[in-house]
């Protein structure tokens, strides 16, 4: 393909702050009408049609029965949802900070590795 190049910009992942010019943490700002979980946890609001990625992951299948038993629950009280969702939910009401995230990964890593 020829023709002009478009410089590609970064798009802020949601839940995962993004770095200002200066250096300082954005995304830090506190959710206005986000909803209990959004207002407590100090999360952005997040816009309906922003750009999404693809996140190609492997995902452990004791963990992913897990949520499709939660997901048919769902479905049971008449609430429709997917993996997907989920998934970017999980993400919302993750660590904001990355100590947060340090401490949830040594967790993780704890729990994966104790029948080892």
């Amino acid at each position: 393909m020829s023709g002009p190049r478009t410089r590609r910009t970064a798009t802020p992942v949601p839940g995962f702050p993004t770095s200002s010019q200066d250096g300082q943490q954005d995304g830090t700002r506190p959710a206005a009408g986000a909803g209990p979980l959004g207002a407590a946890a100090g999360v952005e609001r997040l816009h309906a049609r922003a750009p999404q990625r693809a996140l190609g992951v492997r995902v452990s299948a004791d963990l992913l029965e897990r949520y499709a038993v939660l997901l048919a629950g769902l479905r049971g009280d008449r609430l429709e949802s997917s993996m997907t969702e989920v998934v970017h939910a999980l993400l919302h009401a993750g660590p904001r900070t990355q100590e947060e995230l340090r401490c949830l990964v040594r967790e993780w890593r704890r729990a994966r590795d104790a029948d080892l």
